[in-house]
């Protein structure tokens, strides 16, 4: 009797805190979804883990049910669902940001500033900044007083 009590309030708090945790996902996405955002902060390999991860799950306790989906196969489905979608819009703003980082480079003859790319706007040069700054994904030394390489 105790154990059955135990495992229906384990089981309601599993659906309540996922079904949190499906609502956290929309503001993520829809700050990824702003034309001005930068996504290189957000690692796909770890939203590939993610998906991989609760996808598996979902599957294990569909096999564990005889196949038979319950409440936690359709919860961890969705967590598979909202995850995937987040590794989506990751590839495809980081597609749009090297699509115009090409198209900048065969306008301009230094690289370009990731940060301006990111909120829209193409300069042509890296940011001065300290010589051996990082500025997004490539390392730029200052050569002359400008900042420019």
């Amino acid at each position: 009797m105790l154990h059955e009590v135990y495992v229906r309030l384990l089981t309601g708090m599993f659906l309540f805190w996922n079904s949190a945790r499906l609502l956290t996902y929309v503001p993520a996405i829809a700050m990824l979804l702003k034309k001005d955002a930068d996504v290189r902060s957000h690692s796909l390999l770890t939203w590939g883990c993610w998906t991989l991860s609760n996808a598996t799950f979902a599957l294990m306790l569909l096999e564990q049910n005889h196949g038979i989906p319950d409440r936690m196969f359709w919860m961890n489905g969705s967590n598979t669902l909202m995850c995937l979608l987040t590794f989506s819009v990751i590839l495809a703003r980081r597609r749009q940001m090297r699509a115009a980082w090409s198209a900048e480079a065969q306008t301009s003859c230094g690289p370009p500033d990731f940060a301006a790319v990111a909120h829209g706007q193409t300069t042509g040069h890296a940011p001065a900044g300290p010589p051996h700054s990082w500025t997004g994904l490539a390392a730029v030394e200052e050569v002359d007083g400008e900042g420019r390489v």
